[in-house]
């Protein structure tokens, strides 16, 4: 068990297989070649500044398209896509049994103002929960920036799956029915 080091992750939510599947048969149509890779959260510059708001597609015959408005990743934000057993979650606490807990640090800037140029670029959440998670941050701290905050500060409205499931969509049911379901097999 020495080498053994539990991690859990702050999860935003899982997408229904069958809409992703379905999602990358309508791109692949539309654009005539299959899908090879997917990037979401894509860094690139908007307006002179990192984004992470691109999703970006490559494909086999070696093209790529890179948008801010894809439509699958507007859906899953709306949470049209999110799967039920993610809104009754039994993981999402800030007591976990595990060692360490990683994830988006979503509204540090809110506490720490001064590293707000640096959000573009994606600020980790490290929770340490065992002296075994302590032992691993003392260690990454060594090839990292690691800036100790209060514990309170993970607990953020825009970082609510830390402490809560997410909420469903009343939504959700209907959109599926209409645009996923009936074609996949769900």
């Amino acid at each position: 068990m020495e080498n053994l080091l539990l991690v859990s992750l702050v999860c935003h939510c899982t997408a229904s297989p069958a809409a992703f599947k379905q999602y990358i048969s309508e791109v692949e149509r539309a654009h005539g070649s299959a899908v090879t890779g997917i990037r979401f959260r894509d860094k690139r510059e908007q307006a002179g500044r990192l984004s992470h708001k691109y999703t970006t597609i490559s494909f086999a015959d070696g093209s790529e398209i890179s948008s801010i408005s894809d439509v699958y990743t507007t859906v899953f934000r709306l949470g049209l896509l999110t799967r039920s057993s993610c809104t009754e979650c039994p993981f999402t606490t800030i007591l976990r049994g595990c060692d360490l807990t990683i994830g988006d640090f979503w509204g540090i800037e809110d506490y720490e103002p001064t590293i707000t140029p640096e959000i573009s670029k994606g600020i980790s959440l490290i929770l340490a929960h065992s002296k075994k998670g302590r032992s691993i941050c003392e260690k990454l701290a060594e090839r990292m920036a690691i800036h100790e905050v209060p514990a309170a500060y993970a607990k953020h409205n825009r970082q609510q799956q830390l402490t809560k499931p997410i909420a469903d969509n009343p939504r959700r049911d209907r959109f599926l029915v209409r645009s996923v379901l009936q074609d996949s097999g769900f």
